[in-house]
């Protein structure tokens, strides 16, 4: 990693803006290097000053969640990053407009229509997070009319094409933590959803406590009203 490191640094010192970004991710990301947020950010600067659109998606990041020092929390900045990368085809940036738009955990006004035009986005370019949501769309009806028969056929084919891809692993993450967070905070009802969500998907974490959900009678009734989408 380090010699890769090495490299994206000469490509970036010759110009090629790119470079820049994938430099950023391996400083966020500790690759071939010690993980450091404010590299990262100077960087994803640097690729955006350089007209380098995947630097967009990097800065949306770090102004929507924070961890660099002297960088606030900006979502209005992190809005704005994020649709630059979603026009210019940058499917992650699709997929997480797609979910800041269907709640206001952010501060960003929900918008149903935006959030299923960049969910579909994403979906047609096979990003496996961007159907599990469209799943979970159509299961608690948030924005649109209940389906069951969508949710499914967006739930199968996250479980048909996910298996050799580390996509999966981060959907199972994702999920797990958003029931396991809402349980925490006494939302039943929340985290019974979720985890009836990430049983169809087949894994057996989520199948056992949301058993144990049912068989003790906790959040049923509010599991089966429709609910906010959890954020990613």
């Amino acid at each position: 990693m380090s010699i890769a490191l090495s490299y994206y640094q000469q490509a970036a010192d010759m110009g090629l803006a790119d470079s820049y970004s994938s430099l950023a991710h391996m400083y966020a990301q500790g690759l071939g290097t010690k993980q450091d947020n404010l590299t990262a950010f100077e960087y994803y600067r640097k690729a955006v000053a350089n007209n380098a659109p995947s630097g967009h998606i990097g800065l949306g990041y770090y102004y929507l969640y924070g961890g660099v020092a002297n960088v606030k929390v900006n979502t209005s900045l992190a809005l704005f990053h994020y649709e630059k990368a979603a026009e210019n085809n940058i499917t992650d940036a699709h997929s997480v407009l797609g979910v800041l738009y269907l709640n206001d955990d952010s501060g960003i006004p929900i918008n149903y229509t935006r959030a299923m035009y960049h969910l579909e986005k994403a979906e047609k370019t096979g990003n496996l997070l961007a159907m599990h949501n469209l799943g979970i769309v159509f299961y608690t009806g948030l924005g649109v009319s209940p389906n069951c028969s969508m949710a499914k056929y967006y739930f199968k084919k996250v479980a048909d094409l996910s298996y050799d891809r580390p996509e999966r692993n981060r959907i199972i993450r994702i999920g797990l933590r958003k029931a396991f967070r809402s349980f925490s905070k006494m939302q039943y009802g929340s985290s019974l959803r979720q985890y009836l969500v990430m049983s169809a998907l087949g894994i057996e974490t989520a199948q056992m406590n949301a058993a144990y959900m049912y068989e003790n009678n906790i959040g049923i009734a509010k599991a089966h009203q429709h609910g906010a989408m959890a954020q990613t």
